[in-house]
């Protein structure tokens, strides 16, 4: 009997791209190049030996410029929508409710893709930017799922279509921006310092609040009218880039 020796594995450890590019390595039908955008890759194995890969044809990220429609949750001191005409902070806004706004906010966007942005085999990734401070997502009526931290992005081939697209990504933030809005209006509860002196007759009789422009109800002062805002909402920018998957030897 003839032993043969098998050759020793020597699997690819690291990949380097052009510059802008997120390049990686995909394994789920055999072993393919992950990259973002034309050029050169090395692809460096365990020995230390490095191949060459030259990929070339991709598409120009789509940047989803606007208008955004923006539908904001309600009983929360902000108008029921707004319109940006580019993605900034709400707190950026001329309206005092939306600048204040804490709650989740739907942001709406039409737009169309060319054909031949989404090839078969291929991938595209939706990248929202700087969110503040977690989004859940639908494109055409599909659920992606939520994005907690960064980066925000989410493969999106199996919902993206040529032709009209419809995203819808709702935005929650912090309660610090509603609190200093709050605080622009007069008191309606006793304090002493920043805490609460006593409990307010309409809570411990269960009735409604008094009619006041405060939205929120605490027991102590954390924030004053003069405190800076926390950036808030879908800050962008929101692109939409493809991603070939090269097979590599």
């Amino acid at each position: 009997m003839t032993l043969v020796n098998e050759p020793e594995p020597d699997p690819y450890v690291r990949v380097e791209g052009p510059p802008q590019s997120t390049p990686d390595f995909d394994v789920v039908n055999g072993m393919r190049l992950r990259a973002s955008s034309d050029g050169v890759y090395a692809l460096h194995r365990a020995s230390g030996k490095t191949t060459q890969v030259e990929v070339t044809g991709m598409p120009e990220p789509l940047r989803l410029t606007g208008p955004w429609d923006v539908r904001f949750q309600s009983n929360r001191g902000a108008p029921e929508k707004a319109r940006f005409e580019r993605l900034t902070s709400w707190t950026e806004h001329t309206d005092p409710g939306v600048r204040h706004f804490s709650g989740t906010a739907t942001n709406t966007i039409h737009f169309d893709v060319p054909e031949g942005f989404c090839k078969p085999d291929d991938e595209v990734w939706l990248d929202l930017g700087d969110v503040r401070e977690i989004a859940e997502l639908r494109l055409n009526d599909q659920n992606l799922g939520v994005l907690w931290r960064r980066p925000f992005r989410v493969e999106v081939s199996n919902a993206l279509r040529a032709g009209k697209n419809t995203l819808e990504i709702d935005v929650t933030n912090l309660w610090v921006n509603r609190l200093i809005g709050d605080e622009q209006y007069p008191d309606d509860c006793e304090w002493n310092e920043s805490y609460l002196v006593r409990w307010p007759e309409w809570l411990i009789n269960g009735k409604p609040r008094p009619a006041t422009d405060r939205v929120t109800f605490t027991t102590w002062k954390h924030w004053n009218a003069e405190d800076t805002l926390l950036p808030s909402g879908l800050i962008g920018p929101v692109t939409l880039s493809g991603v070939k998957l090269v097979p590599v030897p």
